[in-house]
């Protein structure tokens, strides 16, 4: 029979770490010194499994492309990318930080003798993962028993990418090495994330084995968020293998940068292949700093690599100047003439968002079951389809409603979806660039020129990619300095920075305002962070002109449903949009709002014509 064992009876070594949940806090260590976290959660002989060599590589595994998607494979992993609401209500207080404890998990007889195993295919382990993953990923709660099969399947699934790695690095196979690299710490990610929710303390140690691998997992994978303190606890082996792979991509980046230079004739085909370079870059030097704290002499290969990538990076700016100022501007024509709009004393009520007594009579619940989200298969979406659920409206990650459906919205699926479907283009909010010559005067001044740039907005200003969401790909960078200006051309525009600022979420079903929050970031933040943690308080009034902007910027974006960031320049007054969200992070209280006006349209109109009067 299975062990089950309280909260308070699981013990294990306390500990922190890195990659994407950061690591759970420390707790009680229990005093088997061999037994790994199997030994320490079930009173078994210790079962932890040693990290493995290469000789295992011509295993069979299973190899990860998507959180919940696992396919079967034999041989070498395909390799993997790792994928990955607002809150409603009036001022809204941050919860106090609660203590970690872990959370109640049954494991399965046998557990500690198949931790060396790969996950099995025919056995209906692979889509049995897959089922489980894929429900954690949404927010659903798993039962105890759940919770240890899952546990277990993400601690098999990193015997694979471990001995592909090993292979790759004894046989000096670059390419599948990077592979391997890009699977593994993938991996360890969906790993670190589910010990750092669901077993803080007694998990860390089933991390430990991991992590003198990951410095090399994320330089060879030149992922964003390489870390120094990677770099500190990897032995001289793994620094080594890191050396040698990082002068390796370095040539090849500067190389394909060089060729890219040479002949392109959009910037936008450098910026990538330079960002590439500058991440490369920032971990060779990271790498050269580790020697150098351990008192040691850094490789000469390195340095030489390091001075010839610095080189050509500066190169690859000054290239890019050129293109950047043919390119020129793209929202805006005079200097002389100022974007954003003013506002007067003007305010519009908005309304308010049904009770929760109001949403349970057969109107609205009639109308939140004829309403369908097509949902992405992976992503950020546990806290809508929480909410989605507890209104009782139906959502899939499928481009198909269910018979009976008379509002059918495509909430970022990405999908190809025919007529009479809400966002079923979004192209007008995909790309930031595209947004921005749609919006036109309504967004702040935006510049493609480095230079332009600086001369109009002064030294510091907003960098942004075309691409990114959540707050992610973008910064406030220091043109005057010279670490400033290396990162702005990483990016692929540039706007005025407003360090005094309120900021608004506008949530639009058609010409129907749902709801409107403003964001405010927490106390201690730094203006200069553009995406801080927030609390969504809900208003009540906005200026007329505020609202109209919204609409406006809704309508040229060619959307059904959005969320419009808004922002107001507390030093003149003055309000811009800062973009269209196809995808917008939806609250109880905002969906609550779509319920009613579906309802409304319901009773007022034929079926055939919400999705038109949007």
């Amino acid at each position: 029979m299975p062990k089950r064992r309280s909260a308070a009876a699981v013990s294990g070594r306390g500990g922190s770490g890195g990659f994407v949940g950061g690591g759970g806090s420390g707790g009680s260590a229990a005093a088997s010194s061999g037994g790994g976290v199997a030994g320490a959660i079930l009173d078994e002989p210790a079962g932890e499994a040693r990290p493995l060599t290469g000789g295992d590589a011509a295993a069979q595994g299973a190899a990860a492309g998507s959180p919940a998607g696992e396919t079967a494979a034999g041989g070498v992993p395909a390799g993997g990318t790792a994928a990955g609401g607002e809150t409603g209500g009036a001022a809204i207080q941050l919860p106090e930080r609660m203590p970690r404890h872990d959370r109640e998990v049954v494991f399965r007889d046998g557990y500690a003798d198949r931790l060396n195993r790969l996950l099995q295919y025919d056995a209906g382990e692979v889509r049995r993962f897959n089922d489980l993953w894929g429900r954690y990923d949404r927010g659903d709660e798993l039962t105890p028993e759940e919770r240890g099969e899952l546990y277990e399947y993400l601690r098999r699934r990193m015997v694979n990418p471990e001995r592909q790695l090993r292979w790759a690095l004894e046989n000096g196979d670059d390419s599948r090495a990077r592979e391997a690299a890009r699977d593994f710490a993938f991996r360890y990610g969906q790993l670190e994330r589910f010990v750092d929710s669901e077993l803080p303390v007694s998990g860390q140690e089933a991390l430990a084995p991991y992590r003198d691998r990951l410095p090399l997992a994320m330089s060879l994978s030149a992922e964003d968020d390489f870390q120094p303190s990677y770099l500190a606890s990897a032995s001289a082996g793994t620094l080594g293998e890191a050396v040698a792979f990082q002068v390796r991509d370095l040539g090849r980046t500067r190389a394909d940068l060089m060729g890219l230079a040479a002949s392109a004739e959009d910037f936008r085909a450098v910026t990538p292949k330079y960002a590439e370079l500058e991440r490369r870059l920032a971990a060779a030097r990271e790498t050269a700093a580790e020697y150098e704290r351990r008192g040691e002499r850094v490789p000469p290969e390195l340095e030489r690599e390091i001075r010839l990538a610095e080189r050509w990076s500066q190169s690859a700016r000054e290239t890019s100047d050129v293109l950047r100022a043919r390119a020129g501007r793209l929202n805006f024509a005079s200097e002389e003439r100022r974007n954003g709009f003013t506002v007067s004393r003007r305010a519009v009520t908005l309304p308010e968002p049904p009770p929760r007594e109001a949403l349970a009579s057969p109107e609205m619940r009639g109308a939140a079951s004829r309403i369908f989200f097509s949902v992405p298969r992976r992503g950020r979406t546990a806290d809508l389809t929480r909410h989605l659920r507890r209104l009782g409206i139906p959502y899939a990650a499928s481009p198909d409603a269910p018979p009976g459906t008379v509002v059918h919205i495509n909430w970022g699926s990405g999908g190809t979806f025919g007529g009479g479907v809400a966002n079923r283009d979004t192209s007008g909010a995909a790309d930031k660039v595209e947004m921005l010559r749609r919006l036109g005067d309504l967004a702040p001044r935006s510049t493609f020129d480095v230079r332009e740039a600086e001369r109009l907005f002064g030294s510091r200003v907003v960098a942004k990619r075309a691409s990114g969401s959540r707050g992610e790909g973008k910064e406030v960078v220091d043109l005057g300095t010279d670490e400033g200006r290396r990162r702005a051309y990483a990016y692929d525009f540039f706007q005025e920075f407003i360090p005094e600022r309120d900021e608004y979420r506008v949530t639009l079903f058609g010409e129907e305002v749902l709801t409107a929050h403003r964001k405010n970031a927490v106390p201690g933040s730094s203006p200069e962070d553009l995406a801080p943690e927030r609390v969504y308080e809900r208003v009540r009034r906005l200026p007329r002109e505020a609202v109209e902007a919204a609409k406006e910027a809704r309508r040229r974006c060619g959307l059904d449903l959005a969320g419009v960031d808004l922002i107001r320049d507390r030093r003149d007054g003055r309000w811009y949009v800062l973009e269209v969200n196809a995808a917008p992070g939806m609250g109880e209280e905002t969906l609550a709002r779509l319920v009613q006006v579906v309802a409304g349209r319901l009773a007022d109109q034929n079926q055939g014509e919400v999705i038109e009067s949007a």
